[in-house]
């Protein structure tokens, strides 16, 4: 229930580093539209996906590297 917050959180900081590095802080309305952004992005693939099952297993498999699965 908190995970989603605290990785907002941390997406939003990315971004603003990443794409505005050379005009921090961030305007109030800048900040709330990459938080709008964010949550839109997630709302739709929420929306769109009935199982996350398949995408948990991508993500798994490309983060895991080496890691040699048994299947």
């Amino acid at each position: 229930m908190l995970t989603y917050p605290i990785e907002c959180f941390v997406a939003r900081e990315v971004i603003e580093n990443y794409f505005f590095s050379e005009s921090q802080p961030p305007s109030n309305i800048r900040h709330y539209g990459v938080t709008f952004v964010l949550c839109m992005l997630a709302m739709t693939v929420s929306i769109s996906v009935d199982d996350l099952g398949l995408i948990l297993e991508v993500v798994y498999r490309s983060s895991s590297g080496t890691t040699v699965s048994a299947d």
